[in-house]
């Protein structure tokens, strides 16, 4: 029998301590909160990362459900993690606040 996906699957708490362990998956996000439908390059370029080593941080995140890859490859967050009105992602277990992001 095949098991039905959960509609609002919660992020695990390992791939939360994941996620906020690298500065560049925080700009990414931080990016992607700004102007949401990014290309991997234009992503790279604005964190300061090559195009390889970005790509590789969007399809983590795009396989543990933050990202959402659609149309002509543009990445966006998934609209169940962003905070309405706020630069901010609700990850379940914490809110990360993306509008700190290369302050300190």
């Amino acid at each position: 029998m095949k098991k039905t996906p959960k509609a609002n699957p919660k992020l695990a708490f390992s791939h939360v301590l994941t996620l906020i362990s690298n500065r560049v998956r925080w700009q990414i996000l931080a990016e992607l909160m700004k102007e949401p439908g990014l290309p991997c390059i234009i992503i790279a370029d604005r964190v300061g990362a090559s195009d390889a080593n970005t790509f590789r941080h969007l399809d983590l995140m795009r396989e543990w459900g933050i990202l959402e890859k659609g149309f002509g490859n543009l990445y966006k967050i998934a609209e169940r993690f962003r905070v309405p009105g706020e630069m901010s992602l609700d990850l379940d277990v914490m809110v990360l606040r993306l509008d700190t992001v290369g302050n300190g």
